[in-house]
């Protein structure tokens, strides 16, 4: 639902989703008959291999100027920067194959989106679905990536600031759809 009402405000939204291809297709139909005028592409394997795709992926800030949904799967989860200032907010669905560390890793491809929203499927199963324990997750990874851990105030310390620095708005939400 927030992501339609997002569209038919006019704001650009992005999405990273690993849910099975068919129902992606599926629910972006939906969207294209609910939202008039609706711009989407969806990057996934079968794109990212083609002339076209290789093309749209070299130049990937300018080429996603022109969609209003850019949909995308774990094909891109890393090695991208979007920093085009086009995208008013980012949608992470996790639905069983990226963990969801990996899917907040996904969703800052978008460097300049400061709302983030992670959204699960209700049967995730034993993941983790609490938004404090994966940004906990999350960030305690990138701070042994940047061996930031020589910080002398606790995880939670750190965690708060970063995360009011560049996560102004995280949501997680049970159910995606």
């Amino acid at each position: 639902g927030e992501i339609k009402a997002q569209l038919k405000e006019g704001r650009n939204v992005a999405l990273f989703c690993d849910a099975d291809k068919e129902k992606v297709y599926d629910w972006m139909s939906g969207l294209e008959k609910d939202v008039e005028g609706l711009d989407c592409r969806m990057i996934d394997g079968s794109f990212a291999a083609t002339e076209e795709g290789r093309g749209f992926l070299s130049d990937i800030d300018e080429a996603s100027k022109e969609y209003q949904l850019l949909v995308i799967t774990p094909v891109i989860n890393s090695g991208v920067s979007i920093q085009n200032g086009h995208f008013d907010s980012v949608f992470g669905i996790a639905g069983h194959t990226v963990l969801p560390t990996g899917m907040v890793q996904a969703m800052r491809r978008f460097r300049d989106v400061t709302e983030l929203n992670l959204c699960f499927y209700s049967n995730y199963g034993q993941r983790p679905t609490d938004a404090s324990e994966i940004m906990m997750r999350a960030l305690s990874y990138e701070m042994k990536r940047r061996e930031l851990n020589r910080h002398k105030g606790s995880l939670i310390d750190v965690m708060n600031a970063e995360m009011s620095q560049r996560y102004p708005r995280m949501v997680a939400e049970r159910e995606a759809w």
